[in-house]
């Protein structure tokens, strides 16, 4: 009985462990970021995944429901999104091929090379881009989003938590935490 007990304890444990790395949403922003400015966005990087649609329509949702209108060119926001997989789960490989897009952090150099973050498989990174600058605003990561054995039930949901403070509102003692929230 007490093995039993024990079973489902760890059981117990270990499912709970699955759904609290599923809710780690976390999101930053530049603090120059000229927010009240940006109106439109478009897509200059879509998920390469089976959850290209899902993803893409939960983003756009989002962003939309914040007064911004989606384009298919001139936006004053471009917008990428990138599900880490076990081959692609850094930065440098999610845009390897978007050139011309400055994907570093606000607070790095364009040279860089030390921001080597690596994703679980599973986690959808949303990175917004100003177009004119064309560097990266704002970003914001969902881990455990997409499971090894398929589906994101959850992906509205992880999204909708991931821009629920979107858009950042200004702020002079804002301490820029890679990932933070």
């Amino acid at each position: 009985m007490q093995i039993a007990k024990f079973g489902m304890g760890l059981l117990l444990l270990v499912l709970t462990a699955g759904v609290a790395q599923a809710q780690k949403i976390t999101s930053d922003y530049d603090p120059t970021g000229d927010f009240d400015s940006y109106k439109t966005f478009m897509w200059i990087q879509r998920p390469q995944d089976e959850s290209r649609a899902e993803i893409q329509r939960a983003v756009a949702s989002e962003l939309t429901a914040k007064g911004w209108r989606q384009v298919s060119e001139g936006a004053d926001i471009g917008v990428a999104a990138n599900v880490a997989n076990q081959k692609d789960r850094s930065l440098e490989t999610f845009y390897s091929t978007l050139q011309g897009w400055n994907w570093r952090r606000w607070d790095q150099s364009d040279t860089s090379s030390s921001d080597i973050q690596r994703f679980a498989p599973g986690t959808v990174v949303v990175d917004l881009f100003d177009a004119k600058k064309r560097r990266v605003v704002w970003r914001g990561i969902a881990t455990g989003v997409y499971s090894a054995k398929g589906g994101g039930d959850h992906a509205d949901k992880d999204l909708h938590k991931m821009f629920k403070s979107f858009p950042p509102r200004w702020n002079p003692m804002h301490q820029s935490s890679y990932g933070g929230s």
